[in-house]
């Protein structure tokens, strides 16, 4: 025999003559029956039923589905028009706190006793509660889509330039925030705690932005020049360190001549790199200032201008490494591919396999001197190579710290924080029920409460997806990429 099932508010009014608000559904076989208001109607409307001291069977047809009366004198709850031989005579009345189910926001019902059928009662009461609630200005949204649509499909078409800039991928993430959160107010019932979320970060990252534009107004000419040492300091430092790795580092006895060409080199690169600064110099402070008008959306901006200020005064720095790189990769592949000229193989890239190979006399005596002069070369290399590694890893890191702020700043979940900390109803998501009658009573009466959920599961349950991907380090291939020379 299937079961009947009875939702009713803890605080139905039934001193009262009036039509029971609700509806009748069959979730698995079961029939249930939901009380949406604990106001009696005076007209029929939505209904589900009846209250009264006698039943009225004159307003209710036998035609009509399966309908409650409530006997307002002995609180007995009677359903009529019911097959008998479908369902049991026995029936569960269940009495929830309607205004902690309306304002729940977190479905994670559906995973608990009776999950569905809270599940349905909660969208019902959001739809109750929020219809008439939230207005929909469609021109105005159609506008604004409008908009953002363009705005997003030109940055859809420069995306090869966009991943390079921190402040344009950063911009389009934005854009893309945007366009969820005016598309979750739009075609929800009720305002999500994941928009509300996204709304206070954005706001919280606002404020700390202007402390920050403030600060910098403040101290404009302390902070430019600070910025203007620091650019000279990486480019002397650099200097210093090459006349440092040309002669004898801690000891080492190196090539002269390939360190003398290798720091020589270099020397020239930084020399250009700080002839192009002087030059460019003039502009830049107008550049600078240009920046400020999208650092005034945040710190989180502020944050992407900075990364790409740090990628601009270092990118001699990264170009070194690569030089050391590529170096060092060649003579580390030709060191393997000669080794297995003593051993008698060689690599075939037709099956992509190590054969067996029969090597001539002039070959053995040529591959033993390229050998030779790549073995002998690569101390000088290895120095470069691992300095500007080292380097090159720092920069990495600030990237990905800098990225990780601008996550953090966008995703704050304070509005879920003090939600739990108030224990409001809103983030209430574990079901409570306790039984108010006796097993063998009939009809067996169910109370079921809130609970709020633990505080790290309300923070993941409430916090909105990233609308971009976190750059995610496999440590594994970075190693075996730093030994075997392929730049990172």
């Amino acid at each position: 025999m299937n079961s009947v099932f009875i939702f009713v508010p803890n605080t139905l009014d039934m001193d009262n003559i009036g039509f029971l608000e609700g509806f009748a559904k069959r979730i698995d076989d079961n029939l249930i029956f939901y009380v949406t208001s604990d106001k009696l109607l005076l007209e029929a409307g939505c209904t589900v039923g009846y209250c009264s001291s006698q039943t009225p069977y004159n307003m209710f047809t036998a035609n009509d589905s399966e309908w409650l009366h409530v006997n307002n004198t002995t609180r007995e709850f009677t359903i009529n028009n019911i097959n008998t031989q479908e369902y049991d005579d026995r029936f569960t009345i269940i009495l929830y706190d309607i205004k902690a189910f309306s304002k729940c926001d977190i479905t994670t019902f559906k995973l608990q006793k009776y999950g569905d059928q809270f599940n349905e009662l909660r969208t019902a009461l959001n739809k109750l509660s929020y219809k008439m609630v939230k207005p929909r200005f469609m021109i105005l949204y159609i506008v604004f889509m409008f908009l953002i649509e363009k705005i997003s499909e030109i940055f859809r078409k420069g995306k090869k330039i966009c991943q390079y800039s921190s402040i344009l991928l950063h911009s389009e993430s934005s854009i893309n925030t945007l366009k969820w959160i005016i598309n979750s107010i739009q075609n929800s019932e009720i305002i999500p705690i994941k928009v509300y979320n996204t709304i206070l970060s954005k706001v919280i990252d606002i404020l700390i932005g202007f402390i920050a534009l403030y600060i910098f107004f403040e101290y404009e000419t302390i902070i430019l020049k600070f910025l203007n040492d620091a650019a000279e300091n990486i480019i002397y430092g650099l200097k210093n360190l090459l006349i440092f790795l040309m002669g004898s580092p801690i000891g080492l006895k190196l090539n002269y001549a390939f360190n003398t060409t290798l720091g020589t080199f270099f020397f020239y690169h930084i020399f250009l790199w700080k002839t192009f600064m002087q030059f460019i110099r003039p502009y830049l402070y107008s550049v600078f200032y240009i920046l400020l008008f999208p650092a005034s959306f945040g710190l989180s901006f502020q944050a992407a201008i900075l990364d790409d200020l740090i990628k601009v005064c270092t990118i001699h720095v990264y170009c070194i490494y690569i030089y050391a790189a590529r170096l060092y990769g060649l003579q580390i592949n030709g060191l393997i591919s000669l080794w297995r000229l003593f051993i008698g193989r060689k690599y075939n890239p037709l099956r992509n396999r190590i054969d067996s190979h029969q090597y001539s006399h002039n070959q053995l005596f040529i591959g033993t001197l390229g050998f030779t002069i790549f073995l002998f070369l690569l101390p000088t290399t290895l120095l470069y190579y691992v300095v500007f590694t080292v380097f090159r890893l720092v920069l990495k890191v600030l990237n990905l710290s800098l990225i990780y702020l601008r996550v953090l700043l966008q995703h704050l979940p304070i509005h879920s924080i003090v939600l739990w900390l108030i224990d409001s109803p809103l983030i209430a998501a574990t079901i409570v029920i306790s039984a108010k009658s006796e097993v063998d009573d009939i009809p067996v009466v169910l109370h079921a409460t809130l609970k709020s959920l633990p505080l790290m599961h309300c923070i993941k349950s409430t916090t909105p997806s990233l609308n971009f991907e976190i750059p995610k380090i496999p440590w594994y291939q970075e190693l075996k990429n730093i030994f075997i020379g392929k730049h990172l």
